[in-house]
């Protein structure tokens, strides 16, 4: 399992301090030439010279480069937990929505409410796929959004089974982590899927990368999925 953090913007005081500096530097600049005008009248003095000079004179340091590396460190140990459970909740809510887009029994759905939940669900229908229990396989037909990604792709399908999920190739992104307003919260999420496709010339083909991906997003409170297919990552 990966996690990428992409935590609220930072806003960069770099350039507002640089400006001030050169504010402040030029508003004395100008009071010192005023003055120094005032007790060189009657003198011939290249006052723009002299302009340039204090200007040139002016050196602002260059400002140290912020290794963000280790404040995306920082800020994924302080809230790790937090990290943890919305990836969590996602991740059901992503399952949900792909099970109900695909007419998954709904009584069925109904008994998700963790991770593990799914896991052992994604278990038992691998399990029926490996013995061929054909009474309990996950088929997806015509009413199906997957079958009709998969039908938009190969043609002449006949029907889709689901094989195995592929566990270690869940991806996680938290766009926000809803500190300030949960329904800020925002992950996008992938998972990759085996499946079986039989076409209606009885010949059929095993297709091990469909990818899943979802964006979960919070809307008072409840976290809510949009599921979408694709063959490439």
């Amino acid at each position: 399992m990966q996690a990428n953090i992409n935590y609220a913007k930072r806003s960069s005081g770099i350039s507002a301090l640089a400006l001030i500096l050169i504010l402040v530097f030029g508003v004395i600049g100008s009071v010192g030439i005023a003055n120094l005008n005032q007790k060189l009248e009657g003198f011939d003095v290249d006052e723009q010279a002299i302009a340039d000079a204090i200007v040139a004179g002016i050196v602002i340091p260059d400002m140290p480069e912020i290794d963000t590396g280790k404040l995306d460190e920082l800020w994924e140990g302080v809230y790790e937990g937090k990290i943890e459970e919305l990836e969590n909740a996602s991740f059901v809510a992503g399952m949900i929505q792909f099970l109900e887009d695909n007419n998954y029994p709904e009584k069925e759905i109904d008994k998700l409410s963790t991770v593990e939940g799914c896991d052992v669900l994604l278990g038992y229908l691998e399990e029926q796929a490996e013995t061929n229990s054909s009474n309990s396989i996950l088929f997806f037909g015509e009413k199906d959004d997957l079958y009709e990604f998969l039908e938009g792709e190969y043609e002449d399908i006949e029907s889709v089974q689901f094989i195995k999920e592929y566990e270690n190739d869940r991806e996680f992104n938290v766009i926000n982590l809803g500190l300030d307003d949960e329904d800020d919260r925002e992950v996008e999420l992938s998972g990759v899927i085996k499946v079986l496709v039989t076409y209606d010339d009885g010949n059929e083909e095993y297709k091990d990368k469909v990818y899943i991906n979802s964006v979960v997003t919070s809307d008072d409170g409840e976290l809510e999925a949009e599921v979408t297919y694709s063959l490439s990552n």
